[in-house]
């Protein structure tokens, strides 16, 4: 994945941070925090992702909500 240019990784796995060692990859992840983890669901956290990723100064994990 970080081979072939990937520069973020989007997952609804919030425990990823905690079961992997993130801070040594050269790329952010977003965690996508929504009620469940339906397709409909998280389709609406998409254009939260978009306005953070446009906001700059990303960290290795980001994590978008509605909330």
């Amino acid at each position: 994945m970080i081979n072939d240019g990937f520069e973020l990784f989007v997952t609804a796995d919030q425990n990823l941070q905690y079961q992997q060692y993130v801070e040594c990859l050269p790329l952010t992840i977003a965690v996508l925090h929504g009620s469940d983890n339906r397709l409909s669901t998280l389709r609406n956290l998409v254009p939260l992702l978009f306005k953070r990723i446009n906001e700059g100064s990303l960290l290795t994990v980001i994590e978008i909500s509605a909330d």
